[in-house]
């Protein structure tokens, strides 16, 4: 049997935290504290064609408000 580990050895970066600038940063992430029902729903947005990057974030906006509302 396989032992898979639970950790990730990352390799040390030299200079961590002396360069770059802080930026803002949005993400798709929320903490479950409690999971009353056994259905989870995940959702994947793909545009075709693939359009410029300020257009991806317009549909993207639609899209979440969408979701939210």
């Amino acid at each position: 049997m396989e032992v898979i580990s639970l950790f990730t050895e990352f390799v040390k970066r030299p200079g961590l935290d002396k360069l770059g600038r802080p930026i803002r940063l949005r993400i798709n992430y929320f903490e479950i504290t409690d999971f009353p029902f056994n259905n989870v729903y995940h959702y994947e947005i793909v545009i075709l064609p693939e359009v410029p990057p300020t257009l991806n974030r317009k549909i993207f906006r639609v899209a979440e408000d969408s979701f939210l509302g």
